[in-house]
């Protein structure tokens, strides 16, 4: 996605220039000198210039098996969920919520994804620029968030299992907070994302970009603090909590655990005298 925009960005420093080599010529829009009929063959070869070359079909067909094989997991992964009582655990919850998100990803990120890298243009209009980039990063911020969630889950389980319950009403609040935070995260690309054409409209509605439409240190900003809030910290996070989960483990020791074998002996040792009376 930086990727695109970043494109974008360079080549629209360019638009401005463009524009102003429009002329008008005997009541004819002119563009670059080329008037009325010479403009067919700029449109001509602006049209070719988007068609698939061979090498782009190698990453057609690679789009193609990651979007199937996805797609499918995905949505097994849900349905054995749904079709299963007993799957549907507190971590089977945020495993299903991290399904939905990636789901997003395969079915809104993938295809858009797809046909700007292949033709550079953007062919959807504006109100589909502004929708898409948010929903992709709203499931790219689900999917980590969802991650982090399962992580610390999984630590309170092992590393704390007597200090914190884990319920499945716990864990839609905390499905629900992390889709509320991934909308906020993403509600620049709501509000400034805007279609830049690199060709004036009279020539070719080709070679348009979805891109953002503030300047490019507000843009340099929210890219980092993406990279912070998605990756960094919630990497150090997940890494740090299953370094413990994995010590607690290697050791044997889960808190507890030795509290709960004291009161399994005495049970027993309760119901064999009951047995001998």
């Amino acid at each position: 996605m930086s990727n695109n925009i970043s494109t974008a960005g360079n080549s629209s420093s360019r638009v401005t220039e463009m524009m102003s080599q429009n002329t008008v010529q005997n009541g004819t829009m002119c563009y670059l000198n080329y008037c009325g009929e010479q403009l067919d063959g700029i449109r001509e070869e602006m049209e070719n210039y988007i068609k698939p070359a061979w090498y782009e079909w190698i990453v057609i067909i690679i789009y193609i098996i990651t979007f199937i094989v996805g797609l499918t997991g995905n949505v097994l992964v849900c349905f054995a969920v749904w079709r299963n009582r007993q799957m549907r655990t507190v971590t089977n919850m945020f495993i299903v919520n991290l399904s939905v998100a990636d789901l997003g990803i395969i079915i809104i990120c993938l295809p858009p994804t797809l046909l700007v890298d292949v033709t550079e243009t953007w062919f959807m209009g504006l109100v589909m620029c502004k929708l898409v980039y948010f929903l992709m990063t709203v499931s790219i911020s689900v999917s980590v968030l969802t991650l982090a969630a399962i992580a610390v889950e999984r630590w309170y389980a092992i590393c704390r299992p007597l200090a914190f319950k884990s319920t499945r009403k716990r864990a839609r609040i905390m499905i629900i907070v992390i889709w509320l935070v991934s909308g906020c995260l993403a509600l620049p690309d709501i509000l400034f994302m805007q279609l830049d054409s690199l060709v004036p409209d009279f020539v070719s509605s080709l070679l348009i970009s979805c891109r953002p439409g503030w300047d490019q240190d507000k843009q340099t900003f929210y890219q980092v603090a993406l990279i912070v809030l998605l990756y960094f910290l919630p990497m150090i996070f997940i890494g740090f909590a299953y370094i413990q989960i994995a010590f607690v483990l290697w050791k044997g020791d889960i808190p507890g655990e030795s509290k709960m074998r004291t009161g399994n002996i005495l049970i027993l040792f309760t119901q064999s005298n009951i047995a001998k009376l």
